[in-house]
């Protein structure tokens, strides 16, 4: 996407596309092209996927998400799917630029990646009113669009800077049934590959959102929550050198790549890719029960359908 390029949304390392090709296999051409070819056949045999048109660029990024297994690549894209169809008012068609709530909360994409090829993703919060936050839900699926359909990283750094928020009245801001779906759809959706958790400030009613976000993480990811009364032992987790200004780095302020992101999902090029991703659902009526079942059992709300003999 051009629009990317123009705003530097994503830089990369010299070598990130051909560490990630090596590390999962997928180096030589003709194995990578033979895994795509598996994707295209076994998609074009699912009843129940109402569109099978993925690009090559796309699938190739499918399968590097995952670790190079065709299986597991096949599994996110039915998921992916799947999600779509049982949570479609995550998917709604909706204006981002009206959204108050993008007003006292920033998202960034920090464009320099680390030296082992992980995205920086930043989220500072403003204010002591927090409204809709379903719209922040709504937006962060956006963005796991964008890095799914247009980004290379090994995976994500996320960051939490609270510092300049009410905790308390953020906690109580939150609903617990659409936090936990929203980060459903985002782990085991799109399987994001998360390397850390990292929540900045010196306050310790954090510990309340921790305790959330434990409640939705697996316990292996669960051990990757770090909290850090200030910036000094981020930096033990995070080089210094990529962060933004605001965090005391050498990188452009967090607004300028908060405002990129917004030009970016908000552009007609990714509006037109977006409107045609959400449309890739299921059709449950193609699918027997028990695939159903089998796909949807983990997931948040009552999904199960029940035969009737």
């Amino acid at each position: 996407m051009e629009l990317i390029s123009k705003h530097s949304l994503f830089k990369y390392n010299p070598d990130t596309l051909e560490y990630l090709k090596k590390l999962y296999n997928l180096d030589k051409p003709e194995r990578l092209d033979e895994s795509v070819e598996i994707l295209v056949n076994w998609l074009q045999k699912q009843d129940h996927l109402i569109k099978k048109d993925y690009s090559k660029d796309f699938l190739e990024r499918s399968l590097l998400s995952s670790k190079g297994s065709v299986e597991r690549a096949k599994t996110k894209l039915d998921k992916v799917a799947t999600l779509k169809t049982l949570l479609p008012n995550f998917y709604e068609p909706f204006d981002i630029r009206s959204f108050k709530i993008l007003q006292v909360i920033f998202s960034s994409l920090v464009p320099k990646m680390t030296k082992d090829h992980d995205r920086f993703y930043v989220v500072k919060i403003f204010d002591n009113e927090y409204p809709s936050l379903f719209d922040i839900y709504k937006y962060s699926i956006m963005i796991c669009e964008l890095l799914q359909a247009f980004d290379y990283n090994n995976s994500i750094i996320n960051v939490l800077d609270a510092r300049d928020c009410n905790i308390v009245a953020l906690a109580k801001a939150i609903n617990f049934v659409h936090f936990r779906q929203c980060m459903s759809i985002t782990m085991e959706g799109y399987k994001m590959r998360i390397k850390e958790f990292h929540f900045i400030t010196p306050s310790k009613a954090i510990d309340t959102l921790v305790t959330m976000f434990k409640q939705v993480l697996s316990p292996k990811l669960s051990q990757r929550i770090h909290v850090h009364k200030n910036l000094d032992t981020l930096y033990e987790y995070v080089p210094k050198e990529i962060c933004p200004k605001d965090f005391g780095g050498n990188e452009k302020s967090i607004k300028e790549p908060n405002d990129n992101l917004m030009d970016v999902l908000t552009s007609k090029e990714f509006t037109k890719y977006f409107n045609e991703s959400i449309s890739k659902k299921t059709n449950e009526e193609y699918r027997s029960v028990y695939e159903f079942n089998e796909q949807c059992m983990d997931m948040p709300g009552s999904f199960r359908r029940l035969t009737l003999d």
